[in-house]
């Protein structure tokens, strides 16, 4: 399982006293177009996932869904086991390396339109509602799942991050990534077999 990527999230604008110095020197029709181009950045700014931050600086976009066959040998809280043996597959949003392999420390956030998001609000739905799968948690979430990151997925995103006790941004990034659970499938071991949510190592 690869979790490491080269591509970085690239983002620009105006810092603190970048602008010119002399605005209102300029004709009427230039501070109009100044003003105009003021809030198209404002509204713009509302929409980027700050990836500035250390917590976003080198995670890639999400774009696609992928599965991770992995054992667990140190028990599950939320399972009420012991440290065991645990064979399962887990399904996470992802993002595809430039070499093929793909990264599940991956980056969503409100606006996003894909295969990914689908994947994020399945998991909403299967490990935090109302009666969630073996290994979630109920906290009577459902989303429509139509691949649209909108206000409810930010939302059911941000309750979800309040209940791990973790940054509530509504924003899914590396530490959502790998503290919430997700939709999984155990092969083995002390679980026997079936549906169930789990964690991705951090």
């Amino acid at each position: 399982m690869s979790t490491n990527d080269s591509t970085t999230i690239a983002t620009s604008g105006l810092s603190a006293g970048s602008g010119p110095p002399s605005v209102r020197r300029l004709p009427r029709r230039h501070g109009h177009l100044v003003a105009g181009l003021a809030a198209v950045l404002l509204v713009a700014a509302l929409f980027v996932v700050p990836a500035s931050t250390p917590a976003y600086a080198s995670a890639p976009r999400c774009t696609t869904q992928h599965s991770w066959h992995r054992y667990d040998y140190y028990g599950d809280r939320f399972l009420g086991l012991q440290p065991g043996f645990i064979d399962f597959t887990v399904w996470t949003p992802a993002a595809r390396n430039n070499d093929g392999s793909y990264t599940w420390n991956c980056l969503l956030a409100q606006g996003s339109h894909n295969d990914a998001v689908y994947e994020l609000q399945s998991e909403i739905n299967a490990c935090y509602g109302s009666s969630p799968t073996w290994g979630g948690v109920a906290l009577g979430l459902h989303l429509a799942e139509d691949s649209d990151f909108g206000p409810a997925t930010k939302a059911a995103l941000v309750k979800i991050q309040k209940f791990h006790k973790i940054t509530a941004d509504g924003v899914y990034g590396p530490q959502t990534a790998t503290t919430m659970r997700h939709n999984a499938w155990s092969n083995g071991g002390d679980t026997g077999t079936g549906p169930i949510c789990e964690d991705m190592p951090g």
